[in-house]
């Protein structure tokens, strides 16, 4: 389970699963972003800065590296891509589209101390 923010910064990683042939399914949760730093930023008043990415197409990065890929953009979709991508028994990627998804009751914000802010 990684973020698409998680992810840019180790997309070498995906390419030795992809040539080591282990059996494992890359969960990637897809924002555009670096989510949980964004809620951080909005949630103590900070203007949001540096957390917007643009991601690659995971869809294709996935056919380079000939690794099966699913793309979920509803919460029906995905029983089904995990089953199929299980299925393969080798690597494979599934996608979560998470602003196709209905909005989370709470955004994440981890516990955060700010000096001059917190008391």
């Amino acid at each position: 389970i990684v973020g698409d923010g998680g992810l840019a910064v180790h997309l070498g990683e995906l390419a030795s699963l992809g040539g080591s042939g282990a059996w494992c399914v890359v969960l990637i949760f897809n924002d555009s972003g670096y989510g949980v730093l964004r809620n951080m930023q909005k949630a103590n008043g900070f203007a949001q800065a540096g957390v917007d990415l643009y991601t690659p197409d995971f869809d294709l990065l996935a056919q380079s590296l000939r690794l099966p890929f699913w793309r979920v953009r509803g919460s029906g979709q995905f029983d089904q891509a995990l089953a199929e991508a299980l299925a393969v028994r080798r690597p494979a990627v599934i996608e979560i589209d998470v602003t196709a998804l209905d909005p989370a009751p709470g955004a994440f914000v981890p516990p955060v101390h700010i000096p001059g802010r917190n008391h």
